[in-house]
């Protein structure tokens, strides 16, 4: 199991959802960095375009990494197409060995990092999919930085990230 690490060094598991919290938009100004962490969840930065273009908003996301904003958007600031958004924290290994990640399902494009090495990048617009496997070996009690970019084109809006240890290896 791989855990999604707070601010205070509390663990919780992929599964705990609560949704946004604290989001702010501040049009025509850039947001500051990061404050310090203070809860459950990911820093999420919220932008117009496909590219991380122009950041609207930012806000912590206790909902883990898997959304489905269906014909909608994650926040109204950036709409409900053409928008993208990076989750930024770390992860925590419960074990040590090789880690399989993967997107399932997502529409549209999707990268991971983990220590700053790309696991995965599918950055493409696309209909629902699984995306390739990427892998990681991680130390067991470790903390690793973690990235998760995300964007839409159009129509439908989703991602979900998803992770496997062995001996279960497969999704």
């Amino acid at each position: 199991m791989l855990s999604i690490v707070e601010a205070l060094g509390q663990v919780y598991d992929a599964g705990y959802a609560l949704g946004v919290t604290g989001v702010v938009a501040v049009p025509g100004q850039p947001l500051p960095p990061p404050p310090p962490p203070a809860g459950n969840g990911l820093y999420a930065r919220y932008y117009v375009g496909t590219n991380l273009d122009e950041l609207k908003a930012a806000g912590v996301d206790e909902q883990g990494l898997s959304h489905d904003w269906l014909l909608g958007g994650p926040v109204p600031a950036v709409g409900t197409d053409q928008f993208s958004v990076r989750w930024t924290g770390q992860v925590r290994a419960e074990h040590s060995g090789e880690y399989q990640f993967r997107f399932h399902n997502s529409d549209d494009g999707v990268r991971l990092r983990v220590n700053g090495v790309t696991i995965i990048d599918d950055w493409t617009a696309h209909a629902p999919r699984d995306s390739a496997v990427g892998t990681a070996t991680l130390a067991a009690g470790q903390l690793y930085d973690i990235e998760v970019d995300y964007f839409d084109d159009t129509l439908g809006a989703r991602m979900e990230l998803q992770w496997a240890f062995p001996p279960t290896h497969g999704f």
